[in-house]
């Protein structure tokens, strides 16, 4: 599965509304193209910042629809959002106990590293970081994705609440420094959202 990442701004307030309506474009936008799998939308509702996330079922689809969503991009761009960003992802590692659902909080670290070296990060993080984020009271998910030609790669972890995000963070704050140290790694940002909503068909957790 793939992902394309949209990273915005806005100065309007990020009301449940206003999310709702950017949801509905999305499903109106991709509903009806081949591959497409849904969508959430994370908030900073202090900040203003935003990210639309689309699901698609494999790269051909999200190359498909590039046209479609920059339209999209540009139609909100011409609403007063600023877009900072737009990026694709493939997922490698997606770990649940629950589908994905509005109302649960995020802290979302980007790593740069050698390209090489994916591989080997993501399956140290299968078989190390998978069993420690999943030990941590409020944990939902944990999703890692990966743009191999960019040398990126996306980890969000997903908690029941704010307090339990904070409280992971410093639980695991060890376990993070030391497997991007042993990858040769670095953080590029840490940020954290509120899952606004989200839209997304996916299988159910075993």
């Amino acid at each position: 599965m793939y992902i394309r990442v949209t990273r915005a701004t806005t100065s309007q307030p990020l009301g449940d509304e206003r999310v709702t309506q950017g949801g509905q474009r999305l499903t109106e936008t991709f509903g009806q193209t081949p591959g497409y799998l849904g969508w959430a939308a994370l908030v900073d509702r202090a900040s203003g910042k935003y990210v639309s996330v689309t699901y698609w079922a494999d790269a051909e689809s999200m190359q498909a629809s590039e046209e479609a969503g920059a339209a999209l991009r540009a139609r909100v761009a011409s609403e007063g959002s600023q877009v900072i960003d737009v990026e694709r992802y493939e997922f490698l590692i997606q770990e649940r106990v629950e589908s994905p659902r509005a109302g649960t909080f995020l802290r979302v670290t980007e790593l740069a590293i050698t390209p090489e070296r994916i591989n080997e990060l993501i399956s140290h993080m299968a078989q190390n970081s998978v069993p420690q984020v999943k030990a941590q009271t409020g944990f939902r998910s944990f999703l890692v994705s990966a743009n191999r030609e960019a040398g990126k790669v996306l980890v969000a972890s997903v908690w029941e609440s704010a307090a339990a995000r904070e409280a992971s963070d410093v639980a695991l704050r060890d376990e993070r420094r030391t497997t991007t140290e042993r990858f040769g790694a670095s953080v590029v940002s840490i940020e954290l959202y509120e899952s606004a909503a989200v839209e997304v068909r996916l299988p159910e957790p075993a």
